[in-house]
Order: structure tokens, then sequence, then C-alpha cells
């Protein structure tokens, strides 16, 4: 049980991050980018995707390592300033889903670059 309020603790950070810097991106670039709300799994997908590799993952990884969601959270806003940028047409939910994609991606590899770090 400790495990789930730790997991919801660190997605409620993670959240408030993203969502933090995220929200001019979208704000004013909601002219270029017509945004969906299916767009909003961006905030779980790839937090659950490392938060799986942290509890069920063969490498050994100390309490240090939560930090590593900072890296997750960042790549969000990112993620959503690249969705802007290549604007709107007719493949603009393709294109999101490329992002969601990519940000699991660098969820992933966040996982598996960053040492495991001494506590």
């Amino acid at each position: 049980m400790e495990g789930i309020g730790l997991i919801l603790l660190l997605w409620s950070y993670h959240a408030l991050i993203a969502g933090v810097l995220s929200a001019p991106i979208v704000f004013f670039g909601r002219k270029r980018a017509h945004w969906q709300a299916c767009e909003l799994i961006a905030f779980l997908m790839p937090f659950s995707f490392w938060a799986l590799f942290m509890f069920l993952g063969s490498r050994s990884k100390s309490m240090a390592n939560f930090g590593e969601f900072v890296v997750v959270a960042l790549a969000i806003p990112l993620a959503a300033l690249g969705r802007v940028v290549v604007g709107g047409g007719k493949k603009q939910l393709e294109y999101s889903w490329l992002w969601i994609l990519l940000l699991c991606g660098i969820a992933v590899a966040t996982y598996f670059v960053v040492p495991s770090l001494p506590e």
C-alpha cells in the first residue's frame, strides 16, 4: 500500500510540473494545434511506463532514482511545443499520438540511461 501512495504522490508532482509548464504552450498554440481531450493521456502514459519499470524492472534502483520522474515531466512541455511547431493539418491526431509514443520512449530510456544512484 505504501508503494501506491508513493506512486500517486510522484504522479501528482509530475502532473503539476508538466501541467504548469505546458499550459502556456497549449494556450498560446491553440490556433496552430487543435488539442483533443484524448491528448491528456500524455500526462499518464509516460509516467506509467517509467513507474512500471521502476517497480518491476530488472535493474536495481535506489530511492534516489525516484527523481527521474522530473525528466519525464519536463519532456511533456517539449512535446507540446513540438506539436505546436508541427502545427495544423489533416494529420494532427496521428502526430499527437506519435508525440505520446515518443514521450513513452523517453520515459523508458530515462529508466535505462540513468544509473542506480546511491541513497
